[in-house]
């Protein structure tokens, strides 16, 4: 009889998702306040709970994915973008 992998998922890839949701939240965060139309305050604090509605989202949707390969390219896209948000803030401070 083969052993079958349980349904739930496992502590490691909950901490990969929630630390992806946690990066797509950063990364929100971090865009969002300069494209929205309102005063400068605003715009943080509507980013930021945007972006904390998203973490929210993201932790609940993306393990209902059934494929683990997509959930993995999902939450590594994360950190590209974080990376190339952090380049481009960083090349635009100089």
């Amino acid at each position: 009889m083969d052993k079958q992998k349980p349904e739930w998922l496992s502590i490691q890839e909950i901490f990969y998702t929630c630390l992806a949701a946690y990066g797509y939240s950063i990364w929100i965060s971090w865009v969002l306040p300069d494209y929205l139309p309102f005063a400068t305050a605003e715009n943080i604090y509507l980013s930021v709970l945007l972006s904390f509605i998203f973490l929210i989202f993201y932790i609940v949707l993306v393990p209902c994915i059934p494929s683990k390969l997509w959930q993995k390219r999902i939450n590594y896209l994360n950190y590209i973008l974080l990376l190339s948000c952090w380049i481009i803030k960083k090349m635009g401070e100089h």
